[in-house]
């Protein structure tokens, strides 16, 4: 399975201690130059840049090349090279949380998933638990509304009861 992340996803993931449930998901995580410089950047999270660091073996880092593509010129540079890279190796998904950078994704017809699809997908795995995990993610700045998590734990719970 070729999956391609942004930056948020494996930030958040490792800031809340559950960046393992990627290589448990799906094996290996692709990434483009922009998002590995995002990740690498001073201002990022110290636990991030040592993840980054150390190159676990889960994680490849591609390049994108130069592309010209004027619909995706409103999108960060890392959002911008997810899309351009996922559509060059026809990746099976795409890890983005940016509202407008997966609304480009999917008028492309790409597949995509958040943040909180890969936490629910944990929790369905027993890999993490889903309300504790969600608690730990509103301790750092991720931005979701109330409604998407009630949401999301609503479903935890009827798959509780099951």
């Amino acid at each position: 399975m070729k999956v391609v992340a942004d930056t948020s996803v494996i930030n958040y993931l490792t800031l809340i201690n559950a960046v393992r449930l990627l290589p448990y998901l799906f094996g290996k995580i692709i990434i483009p130059e922009a998002v590995f410089q995002e990740l690498s950047h001073e201002h990022t999270p110290p636990v991030v840049r040592d993840l980054i660091r150390t190159g676990p073996e889960w994680l490849e880092i591609r390049s994108v090349g130069q592309s010209r593509d004027a619909a995706l010129a409103s999108l960060h540079p890392g959002e911008k090279e997810v899309i351009i890279l996922a559509e060059k190796i026809k990746a099976d998904l795409v890890i983005l949380d940016d509202w407008e950078a997966r609304r480009f994704a999917e008028d492309r017809r790409l597949k995509v998933c958040g943040l909180l699809k890969i936490l629910e997908l944990g929790d369905i795995h027993h890999r993490v638990s889903l309300p504790r995990a969600i608690e730990k993610l509103r301790r750092t700045n991720f931005k979701v509304s109330d409604r998407l998590i009630r949401k999301i734990l609503l479903r935890h719970l009827e798959r509780q009861r099951l």
